[in-house]
């Protein structure tokens, strides 16, 4: 039945296990269950609001609980803050790898997590509402949630390691040839000097078996976010680490996006300093995390004066 929640043992084994302030969460929708990672404030108190995080490609929920380091795990920071966090594992991952592949794309993926988030905030409490806080993939997914959502509300739009335009990671240009210094572990990456020690390996890597979507997605990000974009009415975060290689961050770039939402009450973008792609897994998370966490309770003080929730 959609919307049925559960906390049985999964299909499949998450790798690596999560931190003990999380666990797996489930929640059946009409095309399958769609596995992920729920962590709570402590004692059951109620939480200040609920924080939906949506990883990227090929990876799992696990992208925002690293354990590599102490302090890096969003789910871990949120929850001590007061914050719940649903992390679940994107459509087409984790126990819903065999979806099919006209589900798979990013308007049937935003449709069925809107559905998810229906019954999981009709099972636990919200506090002030929901935030969707995005990387890369998932932050186009958590554009295209907001554009597609209709009447539903919510408090704000955290997004990182995406932009306007396609990215540039192949690319030769000179401002992409000036972020590559000695260490260098590929545009996702950056150096590996940005990432504690055996972050990028098999231990610590929350990396999913990877099923290429069924079309090239990438080729019509400009055209989506040029259709999502001006449906968003709430305030929006934006994040980019400044090794970030696949888009581009110089002035031009930075101005693009900044000027991008115009029915926005407020865009901020920003730059974190020692920061990758891949933020939530590197040194950069604990200032990252903690920052989306003043943005959250910016937003839930907005909402609670009835400002800028759409």
């Amino acid at each position: 039945m959609a919307g049925t929640l559960t906390r049985s043992a999964l299909p499949h084994t998450r790798h690596p296990a999560p931190g003990p302030w999380a666990h797996e969460y489930s929640v059946a929708t009409s095309q399958g269950v769609l596995s992920g990672l729920l962590a709570e404030p402590a004692d059951g108190a109620e939480p200040r609001a609920l924080i939906v995080a949506l990883h990227g490609m090929q990876l799992h929920a696990g992208y925002f609980d690293t354990t590599t380091a102490d302090g890096l795990s969003l789910l871990h920071t949120a929850t001590a803050a007061g914050y719940s966090v649903w992390a679940p594992d994107r459509p087409g991952t984790g126990a819903s790898a065999d979806l099919g592949d006209e589900h798979r794309l990013m308007r049937p993926q935003a449709d069925l997590l809107l559905e998810a988030l229906a019954a999981v905030v009709s099972d636990r409490p919200v506090g002030s509402g929901v935030l969707v806080v995005g990387h890369s993939y998932g932050a186009k997914l958590a554009m295209a949630m907001l554009a597609r959502a209709g009447e539903r509300p919510f408090l704000g739009l955290d997004i990182n390691g995406c932009g306007v335009g396609l990215g540039h990671g192949t690319d030769d240009s000179g401002w992409m040839r000036s972020l590559v210094v000695a260490g260098d572990r590929g545009p996702s990456w950056g150096p590996i000097a940005l990432y504690p020690p055996g972050t990028i390996s098999r231990a610590h890597l929350p990396v999913e078996a990877h099923r290429p979507l069924p079309i090239n997605e990438t080729l019509l990000w400009p055209a989506d976010f040029a259709e999502f974009a001006p449906q968003l009415r709430v305030p929006i975060r934006v994040t980019y680490g400044d090794h970030e290689r696949w888009w581009p961050i110089d002035a031009a770039g930075l101005a693009e996006v900044g000027g991008a939402f115009p029915n926005s009450p407020g865009v901020t973008v920003h730059i974190e300093h020692g920061g990758g792609h891949n933020l939530s897994l590197g040194w950069a998370a604990a200032s990252y995390h903690r920052a989306v966490l003043a943005f959250a309770d910016e937003c839930t003080h907005a909402a609670a004066s009835g400002v800028g929730q759409a």
